[in-house]
């Protein structure tokens, strides 16, 4: 199963790679997805009681540059160390960014 899903992620980070020019917004638990977007927001729900009651708040944040990095070595960890985490992130990051510089967009055709 890990590996099915990992396949189905791989190819979920490619084809968002593929769509240039377009929006995608993608909302994933995978740390391989995630390492395949342009801008990176994390959501977080919190949940704060007083006496009879609760409240659910949700944050956002953008997190680019190491947070990123560290944010991907999270959603990744699973069985992971921190350390092994850090470098399978930075290895997802650098494959995505080697599948961005392997797309182009075709120029436009400026005839009328």
């Amino acid at each position: 199963v890990d590996t099915l899903a990992g396949a189905i992620n791989y190819g979920v980070g490619s084809k968002m790679q593929q769509s240039i020019g377009k929006q995608i917004i993608a909302i994933t638990h995978s740390a391989s997805v995630a390492a395949n977007a342009d801008r990176h927001v994390v959501i977080e729900r919190s949940r704060k009681r007083k006496s009879s009651s609760s409240s659910t708040f949700i944050q956002t944040r953008v997190v680019d540059g190491a947070s990123r990095r560290k944010e991907i070595a999270r959603m990744a960890s699973g069985d992971l160390v921190p350390g092994e985490a850090e470098a399978f992130a930075d290895a997802l990051i650098r494959d995505a960014l080697n599948q961005k510089d392997s797309f182009t967009l075709d120029p436009p055709d400026l005839r009328l």
